[in-house]
């Protein structure tokens, strides 16, 4: 436990003037019980994170942790109006709100953009609002669909009986499939037919 008192010096236009404490050194986090004047910079040493004494209440000191050459914070928000918010190595989690882009775009170029609660896409994400990835993975099913939006869930019907299923042309036409499209059931790959210039 540290506890700091407030440092005085002599001064020219009274005996005594308060001094603005120094930054406090060390090669660990500070705790609620290390007390010392508000406004106090405690700098951890091994980690280059530092943390700055915002209050002390009820014998207990509350100490906000800013983010240095390696450490963590947490932040009740983080607004960029005109630059960006990268994480070059790391991840970007929401474990219960959102991570929202109204204008500009969400990029991981190396770590992961984790959702576990809603990722809301307002603005483009790539470009002429298109989502771009590698591989987009469906895990649930909401149970109800949105307007004005095509969902793509895990659930799968296996279930077969004895009648048939139809698929009509737009046209009086008959029609060849262009290929296949390639999806993944589980671990199962499936595939759906695909046409074009059927009109």
């Amino acid at each position: 436990m540290v506890n700091i008192t407030n440092a005085v010096a002599y001064g020219l236009s009274s005996p005594l003037v308060s001094v603005p404490p120094k930054a406090i050194p060390s090669l660990r986090n500070p705790g609620t019980g290390d007390k010392a004047q508000v406004g106090q910079l405690w700098v951890n040493l091994s980690t280059n994170a530092y943390f700055v004494l915002t209050s002390i209440s009820n014998n207990s000191a509350t100490w906000v942790a800013s983010s240095g050459g390696g450490g963590a914070g947490v932040f009740a928000s983080v607004e960029a109006t005109t630059g960006n918010i990268t994480a070059d190595l790391g991840n970007f989690v929401a474990t219960a709100g959102n991570i929202t882009a109204t204008a500009g775009n969400i990029v991981a170029t190396a770590g992961n953009i984790t959702a576990n609660g809603n990722a809301a896409v307002i603005a483009a994400i790539g470009t002429a609002g298109t989502v771009k990835a590698t591989i987009l993975e469906a895990t649930g099913d909401g149970g109800t669909g949105s307007a004005g939006t095509t969902q793509i869930t895990n659930a799968v019907d296996t279930t077969q009986g004895a009648g048939a299923l139809t698929i009509l042309s737009p046209s009086a036409t008959s029609h060849t499939n262009t290929g296949l499209l390639k999806i993944y059931i589980g671990a199962t790959a499936a595939y759906i037919p695909y046409f074009e210039n059927i009109s």
